[in-house]
């Protein structure tokens, strides 16, 4: 199967469980995205740690924010 994917603008908010495969690909799409992206309620583990330090590393911009 081939598969062709062209940037197009994509504008939302989505709500999915605090998954570590879900983790990892919102940390790749927003890495990718165009402007800011807010990731909220993140599973934090040293495979999704591992992927915010990958992404920085191709030179994404990622802060993290503590939730008080």
């Amino acid at each position: 199967m081939n598969c062709k994917v062209e940037k197009s603008s994509i504008d939302g908010k989505i709500i999915c469980p605090s998954n570590k495969s879900y983790t990892h690909r919102a940390i790749f799409m927003a890495s990718l995205a165009d402007g800011k992206s807010m990731i909220k309620n993140i599973l934090k583990s040293g495979d999704t740690i591992a992927t915010i330090n990958a992404c920085k590393n191709f030179g994404a911009e990622i802060k993290e924010e503590k939730i008080t």
